[in-house]
């Protein structure tokens, strides 16, 4: 009976070695899969602050463009319709003549 306690803690043993052995290697694993993670994350938000750093010239154009064509209609709309106000838009824009 002694042998086959000795064998059953023997096998008890290298079951908890390699149990160990597999707790190990997961913990590594869940790191570096963190690690991996946050690099990841830091390349998508560095590439977008980037990219609107470099975009940043463009979209103001557009946005100038924009508010110039807003600006444009507004004076379109307000301009008169009829022939006696286009007259009377005229006569009173224009400077007198010395």
């Amino acid at each position: 009976m002694d042998q086959d306690v000795k064998r059953e803690l023997e096998e008890i043993r290298e079951i908890s070695e390699e149990n160990n052995r597999m707790l190990h290697s997961m913990r590594r694993s869940a790191r570096i899969g963190m690690f991996i993670r946050a690099i990841y994350w830091l390349i998508i938000l560095g590439a977008a602050v980037g990219a609107f750093y470099y975009l940043q010239p463009y979209l103001d154009s557009l946005l100038r463009v924009y508010k110039n064509v807003e600006q444009t209609q507004q004076r379109i709309s307000s301009f008169p319709t009829s022939w006696d106000g286009i007259k009377n838009y005229f006569s009173s824009t224009s400077t007198p003549q010395r």
